[in-house]
């Protein structure tokens, strides 16, 4: 006599829906190796404590999915994706998703001169670099593109910092602290005051420090100590004018003049100091028709470099 279907012997054999293929683990698998080839330099890849890092999961949890299997919250979120059509799924990520700032970004990659020395400036182990640029938004952007590019550079730089804004637009770098809307200048003081200690004992390699110059200037001798071991970027408007080279005394002293084109695009004016403290300056492209004046040891460019 025939069995009913609820009397079957081997109910392992049925699937129900949604049946997803695929377990939660090889989904996080699936979504490290993709961040492998995006946050790394070519045949390299991301530890699982770098992973978590990125995700701000504890490595504990990490661990924890890697044994103990991941929640089924995460193949039960694909679920409900695969049934959007292909558009419908786009478009609900772009609106989740912020935008990730990096070097290869199209509002900078069409600028490889510019960039490339700036990468290369990146990999300086100590060392003072101011970014100026005609506004707050495209300071912030292109610090931004740095920090979340580090990670791709020979050798990898690990990153800390302080940044006064909120990260709503963008995804913000891994060890970068970051403001909660302060209501004024008075509160961002003692924000930026109460958490120095924490950046300038970091281990990091690079630090970023967007709008913190300009709020704090009794921190500056500071910062400048620590740019003799470290290497920081300091993002601001300069209403003083950038400061004055110091000369053997002071730490390598490097600029990044940020354009931008009313199309959006993003020109760099690199000058770094060698070694051997002999401005280097790499310039722009030409559509971008520079006119910047700072110190005497920055180029003035319209339509040629000229010093």
């Amino acid at each position: 006599m025939r069995k009913s279907c609820n009397q079957f012997d081997s109910p392992d054999l049925l699937l129900r829906p949604p049946a997803f293929p695929a377990s939660g683990l090889q989904v996080l698998r699936r979504l490290k190796e993709a961040l492998d080839s995006e946050e790394c330099a070519p045949g390299h890849e991301l530890t699982w404590k770098a992973f978590a890092r990125l995700v701000g999961a504890p490595k504990s949890t990490i661990q924890d999915w890697t044994i103990d299997g991941v929640p089924e919250q995460i193949t039960r979120f694909l679920c409900g994706i695969e049934r959007l059509s292909e558009p419908q799924r786009t478009e609900l990520f772009r609106a989740l998703c912020r935008e990730c700032p990096r070097l290869h970004h199209p509002r900078l990659n069409h600028d490889q001169t510019g960039v490339g020395a700036f990468r290369v400036l990146l990999a300086q182990g100590a060392g003072l670099t101011f970014l100026s640029g005609p506004t707050d938004e495209v300071r912030t952007f292109v610090l931004t593109c740095a920090g979340n590019s580090a990670a791709q550079l020979v050798p990898p730089r690990e990153v800390c910092g302080l940044d006064v804004h909120r990260p709503d637009a963008w995804v913000p770098v891994p060890g970068v602290v970051y403001f909660q809307n302060p209501r004024d200048t008075a509160q961002i003081r003692r924000c930026i005051q109460a958490i120095w200690a924490e950046v300038e004992n970091c281990a990091a390699d690079l630090v970023l420090l967007n709008a913190v110059w300009g709020a704090v200037p009794e921190l500056r001798e500071r910062i400048m100590r620590c740019a003799k071991k470290r290497h920081i970027l300091v993002a601001d408007q300069f209403e003083d004018g950038l400061p004055a080279r110091r000369g053997g005394r002071g730490p390598l002293y490097n600029v990044v003049t940020i354009a931008q084109a009313p199309d959006q695009r993003i020109g760099l004016l690199v000058e770094a100091e060698s070694h051997r403290r002999r401005p280097h300056t790499v310039p722009p492209p030409q559509e971008y028709n520079l006119n910047v004046s700072k110190s005497d040891s920055i180029v003035r460019r319209e339509g040629e470099c000229r010093e």
